[in-house]
Order: C-alpha cells, then sequence, then structure tokens
C-alpha cells in the first residue's frame, strides 16, 4: 500500500484528530486501510459477528469496540469511508486512487527492468561497443582535421 505524501495534510484527516481522541481514531483508520488490501479497497462484514465493530475489533484486538464504532461513524461523516449496500461493507475511495498509483508504478518498474534485461543482450552490446568505437573514429578524424 502506497500512502499519499500529503495524507496528514488532507483537512479530513486533520479534523479527525483534532477529536478528543483523534489519534485512536487516526491509528483505527490506518489499521482499517491496511485490512481494506485484501479486497480491493473493502472490508466487507462477515455473518458471523453481531456487527462489523464487533468483527473489526475481533480483528485489532488492542482496540475497543466503542472507540471502531466511533471511528467508523467519524470517517463516513468525513467521506474517508463510504458504507456499501446492506452487508455494511466498508469502502475507502482514498485507496482506490492510491492503488491505481501503485500499480501504475508497479508496471512502470516492471518496464524499465525488461528494458534493462534487453540492453544487456549480445547484440544490444555488440550494437553499444559499435556506436563507441565509431564516435570514437569520428572524433579522431576531426581532431585530424583541425
Amino acid at each position: 500500500m502506497q500512502l499519499k505524501i500529503d495524507l496528514f495534510y488532507d483537512p479530513r484527516i486533520r479534523k479527525l484528530k483534532q477529536t478528543s481522541n483523534g489519534h485512536i481514531m487516526l491509528v483505527i483508520y490506518l489499521y482499517m486501510l491496511t485490512l481494506a488490501l485484501e479486497n480491493d479497497g473493502y472490508i466487507i462484514y462477515d455473518t458471523h459477528f453481531d456487527n462489523l465493530g464487533e468483527q473489526l475489533s475481533f480483528s485489532m484486538q488492542d482496540e475497543k469496540k466503542s472507540d471502531i464504532e466511533a471511528t467508523i461513524a467519524y470517517c463516513v461523516a468525513l467521506g474517508l469511508i463510504q458504507v456499501v449496500g446492506m452487508q455494511q461493507q466498508l469502502f475507502f475511495p482514498d485507496f482506490a486512487a492510491m492503488t491505481s498509483q501503485y500499480k501504475q508504478l508497479t508496471f512502470d518498474n516492471k518496464y524499465k527492468g525488461i528494458k534493462k534485461e534487453l540492453s544487456n543482450t549480445p547484440g544490444a552490446i555488440r550494437q553499444r561497443r559499435y556506436r563507441a568505437n565509431k564516435k570514437i573514429k569520428m572524433e579522431v578524424l576531426k581532431n585530424e582535421r583541425t
């Protein structure tokens, strides 16, 4: 997961931190973001639990159910989280933007790696040597004329 550089300057995050237990809420929000990695930005409600807050408190272990439910409610109000459907799925809209940037960076890095591998083939090496020798010969001829 790649977070935006200005995540902590986002007015919604700053407002989240200003509440009485804002730092706890921020930690819970970041933890929920990491849980959403498994399902492309969604946290899906498991029906074995009474509600989503109970499910997340079981997953997080250290956090209280009341803090998690308060964080979800506040983040929904701020637009950091969207509740989707009747099954109480949580969607993180900023997460979708972050993953698309990450996928583009991954593609670019793979392309650079393939390009580098291709540049080390025997044919490419011969071509670079030929160009270097040609450039040296041109320099020598240029120096001889002057």
